[in-house]
C-alpha cells in the first residue's frame, strides 16, 4: 500500500471513526493462529527495509546495509507504522 492510498481511506472515515484507536494486526505463528491486535504508538517516516530470504518478508535494513553497494540495490524507503 502507497502512503496516498491510506491517506485516501483515512480521510473517508467518519467522524466517530476517527476517535477510535487504531492497531497494528499480525499472526502470532502459534497452533492456534491467534491474531495479535497492537497499538500503534509511532510513525517513523524515514524507514529503511530489505528482503530478507531466511524471513521472507521485508525487515528492517541495518545502517551497515545502507552503506554496502551491493544491498543498496535491494533496500527501499519506506513508513513505519510502529506499536
Amino acid at each position: 500500500m502507497k502512503a496516498k492510498e491510506l491517506l485516501h481511506l483515512l480521510s473517508n472515515l467518519s467522524s466517530q471513526s476517527l476517535e477510535k484507536d487504531i492497531c497494528f494486526v499480525y499472526s502470532s505463528r502459534d497452533y492456534w493462529k491467534t491474531q495479535i491486535a497492537k497499538n500503534v504508538r509511532n510513525i517513523d517516516f524515514e524507514g529503511v527495509v530489505k528482503y530478507s530470504d531466511y524471513h521472507e518478508a521485508n525487515i528492517l535494513a541495518e545502517p551497515d546495509d545502507q552503506a554496502d553497494r551491493l544491498t543498496q540495490e535491494t533496500i527501499k524507503e519506506v513508513i513505519l507504522i510502529k506499536g
